[in-house]
Formats: C-alpha cells, sequence, structure tokens
C-alpha cells in the first residue's frame, strides 16, 4: 500500500539546490518570494536555499514602489533573509553587495572575505575586494597591460558611484573599434565599442556596444576563450582540435580578474569589425549558412543574431538590404522545405521583416516567389508571432500579380483568399478596394482553373460573405469554361437566394450569367439556370431583369417570350393556372 504522503516526501527529495534553480525562471517579484517562501515548508536541508531566494526576491522589490511591497524590498529586509541562508556560501557575497550598494564598505569587505575563505579562487571577487580597499595592480603588470593590450588597468578604469535603488555598475573598461571594413555603416554613423562592467560584488559582464546617434544597442558575450600555452601554437591547431580543447564552466563566469576579460573582449571585438560585420554574416556559420554549432573562435548563430538585432535596430534599411540579399541567395540555391526546417534559427535575423518588404519581394523571379509563398504560408500556421500575420496584407499584395497567379496550386489558392479575409477581419479600414480587386481576381482565377473547391456552398459562402466582390465584368469569364460557370452559378444562387439585379456595378452571379447568354445564347442549359433565378426573385427584378435581356441582347429567351412582360408575375400566374386546371379537375370529379 502506498501512503498519502508519498508524494509529498517524493517532492521533498529533490535536489535542493535543482529546486533552487527553478526557481530564477520566475520574473514578477511576488512570484518569486511566493515560490521559494513554499520552501520554508519543505526539509530544513531546503531552507537555506529558501531564504537565499527571498532574499533575491526582497532584492528586485528593493526601490519598488506602489506595488504594496517597499517593505520588504529595504535593505535590512533583505539583509535578513541573506542572513538566514548563509550555510551557502553565495549569501556571503550577496550580503557584501548590499552593504556596498548602501555605501557600507567595511561590512561589504567583511562580508566579501567570508565569501573568499569559501571560494579562495574567485579572482574576480579578490580583484573586486583590492578595488574597495584601494589597491592598485603592481607597476610590471600595468606596463604589461599597456604594451600588450593598449589600455591600463587602472589609469583607463572608470569609477562610478554605487546607486542606493538598485544594482549598478561600478566601474568599466570602454574602447572604440573603428568600422574600418564597413564603410556603409560608417557613413551611416554606426559606431562600435567593447566595454567591460563590473557591477557591485565585482562580476564581470562582457558587452558590444553599437551606437548611432542617440541610439544604442547592445551584444552581451558570455564567452571568453582561456588557452594556457604559447600564442604560436594556435595557428597550427585544426578545429577538431578546438572542440577537443574545448571546456565549459557550465554557465558561471570565468574566474578572472576584470582587465583579463577586458583584454579578451578588446580582442574580439576588434576581429568582429576587422572581418567586416556585414560579411560576417555571410560567413560558413552565418544565416546563409546555419550550423548547430560553432568552434570557440567562430562566431555561433546566437552572436549572428544578436549583432543582426543591434544593426536591425539602428540601421534598419541597410540590414534589411543585406538580409535580402542573403534570402535571395538561398531562395536561389536550396528548397523551401530546408528553410522552413531552420526557420526557427533563420527567424533570428528578423527575417520575418521581409515579408512586408515589398522591394524585396518584387525582386525575386517567379520560382523563388512560389519558394517564399510555402515558406510564408507555413509561417503564418507555426509563427505565433503577431507581425508574421501583420505582414499578410504587404506580402501577398506584393506577390500576388497576374503573371504570378498562373503558378498557385489549389492548396495555396485557397489559403491564400482564407487569410486575406482574415485581413479584411482585422483591418476592416486598411486595405479598402484594392484587398477587394485582389480576392476578385483570386476568385476568378480558381474558376478559370476549374477548381472545385468553389463548387462547395459553405465555402464560397464563407469565401464571399463581408467582401464586396465589387464590378465584375462579365468578360472576365471569357477563358472559363461553361459548365464549370453554370455550376457556380446554381452555388451562387442556392446561397444568395436571389435573382442578379444587374445594375452596373453588377453582382458577381450577374456576371455570370450575362456571360453565358451573351456567349452561347438560349440554350436548355442556361435556361434552366436563368429560371432558377427567376423563381425567387421579386417583381421588380424580373421586370429590371427582363428589359436588360431585350436591351442587350438579340434574342429573348424562349419561355420568357411566351410571357407578356407586362404581367405581374408570369411565373406564378403559370403555376396558379396549373393549380386552378387541378382544381376543376377535382371538381369534375365531385359533380
Amino acid at each position: 500500500m502506498v501512503s498519502a504522503n508519498n508524494s509529498n516526501n517524493h517532492v521533498d527529495q529533490k535536489d535542493p539546490e535543482q529546486w533552487y534553480c527553478e526557481g530564477k525562471w520566475f520574473i514578477e517579484t511576488q512570484a518569486i518570494i511566493a515560490y521559494y517562501e513554499e520552501g520554508l515548508k519543505r526539509g530544513p536541508e531546503f531552507h537555506p536555499w529558501a531564504w537565499l531566494g527571498i532574499g533575491n526576491g526582497r532584492r528586485k522589490a528593493w526601490g519598488m514602489t506602489g506595488n504594496g511591497m517597499r517593505g520588504i524590498g529595504q535593505p535590512d529586509a533583505v539583509l535578513e533573509a541573506y542572513r538566514k541562508a548563509t550555510a551557502i556560501p553565495e549569501a556571503w557575497r550577496k550580503i557584501g553587495e548590499i552593504h556596498e550598494t548602501v555605501n557600507c564598505v567595511p561590512d561589504a569587505l567583511e562580508a566579501y572575505g567570508k565569501a573568499l575563505a569559501a571560494a579562495p579562487a574567485d579572482a574576480e571577487l579578490r580583484t573586486h575586494v583590492d578595488f574597495l580597499r584601494g589597491k592598485d595592480l603592481d607597476p610590471v603588470s600595468r606596463e604589461y597591460y599597456v604594451r600588450t593590450w593598449g589600455f591600463d588597468p587602472m589609469a583607463n578604469r572608470m569609477v562610478l558611484e554605487p546607486q542606493t535603488d538598485r544594482n549598478d555598475t561600478r566601474y568599466y573598461y570602454d574602447t572604440e573599434i573603428p568600422l574600418e571594413n564597413d564603410p556603409e555603416l560608417a557613413t551611416a554613423g554606426v559606431v562600435v565599442h567593447a566595454r567591460l562592467e563590473v557591477w557591485i560584488g565585482g562580476t564581470c559582464h562582457n558587452r558590444i556596444i553599437f551606437s548611432r546617434g542617440q541610439q544604442q544597442a547592445s551584444v552581451d558575450c558570455a564567452h571568453t576563450v582561456i588557452y594556457s600555452a604559447p600564442a604560436g601554437e594556435v595557428a597550427h591547431l585544426s578545429e577538431q582540435d578546438y572542440h577537443d580543447l574545448l571546456t565549459t564552466t557550465k554557465g558561471t563566469p570565468a574566474l578572472l580578474p576584470p582587465w583579463e576579460h577586458f583584454a579578451a573582449l578588446k580582442s574580439f571585438v576588434a576581429g568582429l569589425v576587422s572581418a567586416g560585420l556585414f560579411t560576417l554574416f555571410k560567413s560558413p556559420t552565418g544565416p546563409a549558412n546555419p550550423v548547430e554549432d560553432g568552434v570557440p573562435l567562430s562566431v555561433n548563430p546566437e552572436l549572428h543574431q544578436q549583432l543582426g538585432r543591434c544593426l536591425s535596430e539602428l540601421v534598419p534599411d541597410l540590414f534589411q538590404r543585406l538580409m535580402g540579399e542573403i534570402m535571395g541567395n538561398l531562395l536561389d540555391r536550396v528548397p523551401a522545405k530546408w528553410i522552413i526546417d531552420r526557420w526557427d534559427l533563420l527567424e533570428g535575423y528578423n527575417f520575418r521583416a521581409l515579408f512586408a518588404n515589398e522591394a524585396f519581394v518584387n525582386s525575386l523571379d517567379v520560382p523563388a516567389r512560389e519558394k517564399l509563398l510555402e515558406i510564408y504560408l507555413d509561417a503564418y500556421d507555426t509563427d505565433e508571432r503577431p507581425k508574421t500575420q501583420q505582414a499578410a496584407w504587404p506580402f501577398l499584395s506584393a506577390l500576388l500579380t497576374p503573371e504570378f497567379l498562373p503558378m498557385l496550386d489549389n492548396f495555396s489558392l485557397v489559403k491564400v483568399i482564407s487569410i486575406l479575409q482574415c485581413v479584411e477581419v482585422r483591418n476592416p479600414k486598411s486595405t479598402g478596394t484594392y484587398l477587394n480587386d485582389l480576392v476578385r481576381r483570386l476568385v476568378l482565377h480558381g474558376i478559370l482553373q476549374q477548381n472545385e473547391i468553389f463548387l462547395l456552398p459553405d465555402y464560397l459562402g464563407y469565401l464571399l460573405y463581408g467582401i464586396p466582390i465589387g464590378l465584375v465584368e462579365p468578360a472576365s469569364f471569357r477563358d472559363a469554361d461553361p459548365n464549370f460557370l453554370r455550376k457556380v452559378f446554381v452555388v451562387l444562387c442556392d446561397i444568395w437566394d436571389c435573382l442578379p439585379n444587374f445594375k452596373t456595378d453588377g453582382d458577381f452571379p450577374g456576371a455570370i450569367l450575362y456571360y453565358l447568354l451573351s456567349t452561347e445564347g438560349d440554350t436548355p442549359e442556361n435556361e434552366t439556370c436563368l429560371k432558377q433565378a427567376l423563381r425567387t426573385a421579386s417583381l421588380e427584378k424580373q421586370t429590371t431583369f427582363f428589359d436588360k435581356l431585350t436591351r442587350d441582347f438579340d434574342f429573348v429567351p424562349v419561355f420568357l417570350a411566351r410571357e407578356n412582360k407586362d404581367d405581374e408575375n408570369p411565373l406564378m400566374e403559370e403555376e396558379d393556372e396549373e393549380e386552378s386546371f387541378s382544381d376543376d379537375d377535382d371538381d369534375n370529379e365531385i359533380y
């Protein structure tokens, strides 16, 4: 027999540190605190981790106003939680960070000292303690960095005062890297900086800063290459050597002093810029040739995507032109499925924006447009991003030119019309007459191609409902199969249950019938269609229709010629007459 408490016991057996890490996914402050407070109800081994998490939540609430949490977000409340978590060495570092934030340097140094006692190899923290104590790097080391890396770790350090309402940068290193191989970016005013920020507590953060005027975007660099061997050996390493030598710190920062991080970052950014930022996107690991992983010294897809995001924010036109060139090359080289299978990866480069780029769509030949439509239809169904759906109108209106329509298969045609229906529903005033004209052209194309989907009443009714098809010239059907036209006409009459009125802005079924009568004349098949329309028409519509026929045609359908057009309702009188004969027969039988 299994006890009722087994499930709870099982939960409590989860590794406390793993449980703590899972709580880091929460974003809302109240959710963070609630998650970790639940840990206080677990076994005692969870309590230090729970208090560490509660301290993080209170720290996030620090300085927040108007949310009812200001009390628990004060420094004393944060310190209270962290002090109950000191069984975990990380708590001492966090205590030191709080003291440093409120400018209590002696208390911060005491807490950092206890953190270093538990982690003596933490070069970042040790360097930060030296910084707080005012201890400079020795002259020989400073000269080495000036000579080798072009900066002085002490003289080139930009020191900031701590901010009491948030975590902030305590000091940073920064240098501009000239864009010598990207003249278009340089002409546009783009400037690139390598920046190493040291936050309160000594943690280092590598960033590449892109700026243009008052605009700024940045890339966070999480990797630093450490190779403990003579520099000359690097040139002789193969790609497999890189993979064999590669180890990671499993998400934790490399334990290096800040100036080592900055030297590596400065060198890395200089390498990117010397290769040419635009050139990188055409490299073997760029979006033109997506791969799962890169070697340590290559530019991996994640970094490519961050670079692309920055450039698309600062110089959207230039970046869109580059992405259009790359996508155009892909459409020429690979099948649509190859791109569809990698769409999640390619999306990181904002390829989605190309759908709304009319100039790009117009630049493609017909085969490339076919592939792009296949890609878009798949993305429309699977991509939940609103911008993919918002691109429907600009993309389809540019794509669906008269010369491209014959390329549409039945599935694509139906899908495109359905999407355009959604465009009208979501943006009823944004597209106007041109949308109706495009839908009309698509419907005409489907009828001319004898697409049997147009013989399904439910679909045809949905297609035409709510979208005024507008003026339809009878001549539009000159290449259509008459028998198929008659079938469509019958479906339309069943849906609308009325006679075509043949006004100047003639409706869709009216144009079909007018075309059939003008080209084939009074055939039995056309007479059947005409009778079906007339039987449900009002007298006014019948009269208007009769006048139209006698004015435009050299003939009058036989069954109409037998009737007097001034009679109130020839068809109804004919039926009434038949009923009266039946009544007389009954009377004769009675008498």
